[in-house]
């Protein structure tokens, strides 16, 4: 039986102690040892499995059949309350009101039926720890194994969050790899790293590694929080307080990694329609908003003209456009074309090389 079908089990049958299950002198006889202290890591696991705390990470496989009785007790081990707690919110409540240096009680042993009609015995409060930490890990090796197949899947495009209206890495991409290894595709450049998912206190990171030195990298080489949002998409936050929602994209046609463009041979002739490249040109090669240092405003979006060209010379001359539909013969092997990138309003341009790659599909 797993571990977590155990606690469940245990809980079911736990019951913390009450005035009308213990008699005076038990109580009188009770020392630290027998409670819980609220400084503990026992009353923090606890604490955690209770909690409405949106960003606390929920402990799943463990769960609290009300109600029962919880008993407070002061430094001086004399009884403070016994409250009655009904569900998690009360329990949670009735937690963060236990002040420093204070403690609750739970009555052991705990015992339980399993369901092969053996027993399970919780004896003390560091075995109850132990089987809280058990579970939590079990769980946690869970969140490991469905983030990294979450990375794994197709290629991720960085996105902004909805606060932010600029930023450089827009539409870079991450082509992640079994390994750990993963390629990230910035500008029309490849950068090499490593990627690593791991769990701390029930939360799922991700460490990213860009091989090299460069603001590129140390933009990205962080420990960085991972919120899953959706199936396609998720939001890595570092503790510098940058974040990026990243996209699942499975088609090529969705997303742009370099200048380099393949089309199939069919016939002894690859066809290659330019104005397709449009947008990864603009992505990749076109001068970016500019962010005034001083007011933090962002310039203008600019609708870039493109049109492309057999030679630099043409291209910065803006003659002899290319037809879209660019025909090259297999022989010929890779070709290069250059596109103009115009500003319609100031007539300024830069120039972008594209490599256009005749492919045997066969």
């Amino acid at each position: 039986m797993k571990l977590s079908h155990i606690i469940l089990s245990i809980f079911a049958l736990l019951v913390f102690a009450s005035c009308d299950n213990e008699d005076v002198d038990d109580l009188s006889q009770i020392t630290t040892a027998d409670l819980i202290a609220e400084e503990s890591n026992l009353f923090n696991l606890i604490d955690r499995i209770v909690t409405d705390d949106p960003d606390a990470r929920e402990v799943t496989c463990i769960d609290f059949v009300y109600s029962f009785v919880v008993i407070e007790y002061n430094q001086d081990l004399q009884i403070i309350s016994s409250q009655t707690v009904s569900n998690d919110s009360e329990f949670a409540s009735l937690l963060s009101s236990i002040e420093e240096n204070h403690f609750i009680n739970v009555s052991f042993p705990i015992t339980s039926q399993l369901e092969d009609g053996t027993t399970f015995e919780v004896a003390n409060k560091e075995e109850l720890e132990e089987a809280i930490i058990a579970c939590r890990a079990e769980e946690e090796q869970q969140l490991i194994e469905s983030g990294t197949e979450l990375l794994l899947e197709c290629v991720w495009e960085v996105m902004l969050p909805e606060d932010e209206v600029f930023n450089t890495y827009t539409n870079a991409v991450f082509d992640n790899g079994n390994e750990g290894l993963t390629e990230f595709y910035y500008r029309g450049e490849s950068y090499n790293g490593t990627w690593i998912v791991f769990a701390i206190e029930g939360e799922v990171h991700v460490n990213i590694n860009l091989q090299g030195d460069g603001d590129v990298q140390s933009d990205w080489n962080f420990d960085w929080k991972l919120i899953v949002d959706s199936n396609n998409s998720f939001t890595i936050e570092n503790d510098e307080g940058v974040s990026f929602v990243l996209n699942k994209e499975c088609d090529e046609a969705d997303y742009c990694k370099t200048l380099d463009f393949e089309s199939c041979i069919i016939d002894g002739e690859a066809s290659f329609t330019l104005s397709d490249y449009d947008d990864c040109v603009v992505i990749i090669a076109a001068p970016q908003q500019e962010v005034d240092e001083v007011t933090g405003e962002v310039s203008p979006v600019v609708e870039w003209g493109i049109t492309y060209y057999a030679s630099q010379s043409d291209a910065d001359a803006a003659i002899n456009v290319l037809v879209d539909q660019y025909i090259i013969s297999a022989t010929a092997g890779t070709q290069v074309v250059y596109a103009r990138i115009e500003n319609p309003d100031t007539l300024e341009y830069t120039v972008a090389t594209i490599n256009l790659i005749p492919e045997d599909c066969e």
